[in-house]
């Protein structure tokens, strides 16, 4: 089994949270399982850039990683994905795209259909509140490409019940064993968490101990990093780890089928 990860970014990267170090992780955690990975992504670095791959590849803590140079539109993280991920995708069983509104996972998406590669696609938060049928009218209306501060289609807590929302349905027409991870952007009095996720089970409130805050990393009072799991499976064991990486603490699980 060969897997291919395509992400905006990846470390040594990590001005963007936890993300970077979650794919690198993952990907170490499937490499001691036996199976091999490539990681596809760019440049990007905040502000910097780190330096482009040569023609053969990185390799980034045991991990083969291609850098691709950054391009047009930078605020979508445009790269020069398309010549590595094409070559990728001719090795790969599965392609994993972690994220959504970004260059990387359009054309991965878009290339791994093509070639009849199985994807997979983590949102990564990015379940944003416009929805399919509205994001050309949006991008065409320019605003999404301005400077304007006043924009700020993330920063309230509409975005925040929509991405619930929105996960929530996405799990209820799935037939396979579930698990939904990740920051859930709300604490466990959220009536909006309460609404779209009660159905499942958390797996801290189910075998965790102490209070599981995981918000901020040096003093945390929140517990906004959750696990959940639907009806045919369960947990062994419920951890939150080290900080390092983000401004999370990490939370990681042992999952069982029921």
């Amino acid at each position: 089994m060969r897997v291919l990860h395509v992400s905006p970014y990846f470390p040594p990267a990590l001005p963007y949270g936890g993300p970077p170090a979650s794919v690198l992780g993952l990907c170490q955690g499937l490499q001691r399982a036996g199976v091999d990975v490539e990681v596809v992504t760019t440049t990007a670095n905040g502000s910097d850039s780190l330096p482009a791959s040569p023609a053969g590849g990185d390799v980034y803590e045991g991990v083969p990683v291609r850098y691709a140079e950054r391009s047009f539109p930078r605020r979508f993280f445009g790269a020069r994905v398309r010549p590595p991920l094409t070559e990728a995708l001719s090795r790969a069983d599965v392609c994993h795209v972690h994220g959504v509104w970004n260059v990387p996972e359009w054309w991965a998406s878009h290339l791994a259909h093509a070639a009849g590669v199985p994807y997979v696609i983590s949102p990564r938060g990015m379940l944003h509140v416009y929805r399919f049928a509205d994001l050309l009218p949006e991008l065409g209306s320019g605003r999404l490409w301005s400077k304007n501060p006043d924009f700020d289609p993330g920063g309230n807590t509409q975005l925040r019940v929509a991405e619930l929302e929105a996960i929530a349905h996405a799990a209820a027409s799935e037939t396979v064993p579930l698990v939904i991870a990740g920051d859930s952007n709300s604490p466990g009095l959220s009536p909006a968490l309460r609404r779209a996720l009660s159905g499942y089970l958390d797996g801290f409130s189910a075998v965790g101990s102490g209070l599981g805050y995981t918000y901020p990393a040096k003093r945390p009072f929140l517990r906004l990093d959750r696990i959940f799991v639907g009806q045919s499976l369960g947990f062994a064991s419920f951890h939150v780890g080290c900080a390092g990486a983000s401004d999370h603490l990490c939370v990681w699980a042992d999952i069982v089928r029921r």
